[in-house]
């Protein structure tokens, strides 16, 4: 027999102490811009009024931060679902890889687009991307 002793604390059979769990989170998770993250696509949204709230939200975070993590040409294009124009990517560098790989790559040089946020047209693929850079703070 082995003179390993049990103790009262749930100790195993090797002598370790048990882990201690871990303490809870202390504050709803925020982004790194300090907006809150239960307004984007991840959350729970069912009423009207709820999408309503979600959509308002994901407008003025568009619009008004710094560094955004939503597409303001998904949110403006009419064919748009709910659930994309709330979209909120993890960082603004997702963001801009998206922008890139799904509202720039299809465009050919020479080829006018439109920038359905802000209803203008652009005439050149170079144009849309320095639109977005200088006017929506996305970065490609």
């Amino acid at each position: 027999m082995t003179d390993i002793q049990i103790s009262e604390e749930g100790a195993g059979a090797t002598g370790c102490r048990p882990k201690a769990s871990p303490p809870p989170p202390p504050h709803p998770p925020q982004a790194p811009d300090g907006t809150d993250d239960r307004d984007d696509a991840h959350g729970e949204v069912t009423s009207a009024e709820e999408w309503d709230d979600a959509l308002r939200a994901a407008e003025e975070h568009i619009r008004d931060v710094k560094q955004p993590r939503g597409c303001f040409e998904c949110y403006a294009h009419p064919g748009s679902s709910d659930h994309r124009r709330i979209h909120r990517y993890s960082r603004p560098a997702d963001l801009g890889r998206h922008f890139r790989d799904e509202h720039l790559r299809h465009l050919k040089d020479g080829e006018p687009a439109w920038c359905s946020w802000c209803e203008i047209k652009l005439e050149h693929r170079m144009d849309v991307q320095d639109h977005a850079k200088i006017v929506h703070r996305v970065h490609t």
